[in-house]
């Protein structure tokens, strides 16, 4: 899914954190953000975010792609 490399925040429904991206190795195909717990019955937001701090080891997140699913869990 992406390779690890700086702080990240996902923001989803206003509701934000930041996670580290460090990761030595290099791990790639990781889940960054996964939330079960949500309303069907409204519409919902999220935002991914890179956030540098001078510590980071990279200024950046790489994204291959992201998967939504909704009721039985199949991608839609």
């Amino acid at each position: 899914m992406f390779l690890l490399q700086g702080t990240y925040s996902v923001t989803l429904d206003g509701d934000s954190t930041d996670y580290p991206g460090h990761a030595k190795p290099s791990k790639f195909q990781q889940v960054m953000f996964s939330e079960m717990q949500l309303s069907a019955s409204q519409e919902h937001s999220i935002v991914l975010e890179n956030v540098f701090y001078e510590n980071d080891s990279a200024p950046y997140v790489d994204l291959d792609y992201i998967i939504v699913t909704q009721g039985d869990g199949n991608a839609t």
